[in-house]
């Protein structure tokens, strides 16, 4: 069964915990944290990715923190999704990567490609601003 890891969870917790505060500025993670009761170090791991895409910003000091990059209406789940992994890639689909020899007559890559599509159309529509 598909299952969402808890890395992702925790992403999406961080960035809808930054679009409540959007107008605060600024947020500290450390803030966040304690809020969700988890390690700052871990959450930390979790931002540096979202900062990486361009879905966060970040800024060290003693107003610093993390805030949205852009308005909550502008990301997308599949944006977060994809900043923390690698969602539906087939090892066989990848560009630069060697086409699988029986791509031809594998029908479980075609449907695995059409799974993934589907998921990927639903998380592109669902907004982070939908979610708060």
């Amino acid at each position: 069964m598909f299952k969402i890891s808890t890395k992702s969870d925790y992403a999406l917790i961080i960035m809808m915990e930054l679009a409540k505060n959007a107008n605060l500025g600024y947020l500290s993670l450390s803030i966040i944290a304690k809020k969700m009761q988890i390690s700052a170090s871990y959450l930390t791991q979790i931002a540096q990715p979202l900062i990486k895409a361009n879905l966060i910003e970040s800024r060290e000091g003693k107003m610093g923190g993390l805030k949205l990059a852009k308005s909550a209406k502008k990301i997308s789940v599949l944006d977060i999704m994809e900043a923390i992994e690698n969602t539906g890639q087939l090892k066989c689909f990848q560009v630069g990567k060697r086409t699988c020899p029986n791509i031809k007559l594998c029908g479980v890559k075609k449907a695995w490609l059409s799974i993934i599509t589907n998921m990927k159309e639903v998380l592109i529509k669902e907004k982070l601003s939908d979610l708060i």
